[in-house]
């Protein structure tokens, strides 16, 4: 198992007021057969933790593992001062070619008096690489700006032979941009896809080789 995890983004950490700093993924439903999507909307309190964690989308039997993960994270916050974010995972089928885009139309009409996160409108499946062995979640942070583009990406878990795959999937994303006092402005999004190797059919009845797990991590470089 070979997790490219390196501490090389010093600048990031000098500069960005808000980053994720420690993520346990979590756990993907052994038995499902389809891929679905999960939104929180997630208060931070000033020191950076989770105080509370509101489902925007997502059926339960997904969500409870989702919201379970996030209470466990941690951000360097050096705002001191409350702060929201949003949580999207896309938890993939055990399929190598990627499901169509889904466009989360509830999230780009949604007309809110109040504040808010960035949440996703479009969801791009970055498909299964087929030269890959590997399995866990990949997951990063995304600098959305208020035209709810990803301005930068951070990866903060990696996966050898996926993470590459994701980042470059997720630059093709569209947010609502966060609302703060009824203006769009920039905001900080955390996406996690997550991929279970494909299982052939007619040649195994289970996964081809064992995982590569991931681990919850700092900042590395996807590349």
């Amino acid at each position: 198992m070979i997790l490219r995890t390196m501490t090389a983004l010093l600048a990031l950490q000098l500069t960005a007021p808000l980053a994720l700093e420690y993520a346990p993924p979590p756990s993907p439903p052994e038995n499902s057969l389809d891929s679905e999507v999960i939104v929180l909307n997630v208060g931070l309190n000033e020191d950076g933790f989770p105080n509370h964690a509101q489902v925007e989308l997502g059926a339960a039997s997904f969500t409870a593992p989702v919201v379970a993960a996030v209470r466990e994270w941690k951000f360097r916050n050096e705002t001191r001062k409350p702060q929201m974010v949003s949580v999207t995972v896309f938890f993939r089928a055990r399929t190598i070619f990627p499901d169509q885009t889904r466009y989360l139309t509830g999230f780009a009409d949604r007309r809110d008096p109040g504040d808010a996160p960035p949440l996703p409108i479009n969801v791009t499946d970055p498909g299964f690489p087929p030269t890959s062995v590997a399995e866990g979640i990949v997951i990063v942070q995304v600098d959305v700006d208020a035209q709810g583009e990803p301005a930068e990406i951070h990866v903060v878990n990696a996966v050898d032979s996926l993470t590459h795959g994701t980042v470059q999937t997720i630059r093709q994303w569209r947010f609502r941009p966060a609302i703060r006092g009824g203006r769009a402005v920039p905001g900080t999004a955390i996406v996690a896809i997550s991929y279970l190797r494909p299982v052939v059919v007619g040649l195994t009845n289970g996964p081809v080789t064992s995982p590569r797990q991931s681990r919850p991590g700092r900042f590395v470089d996807p590349h």
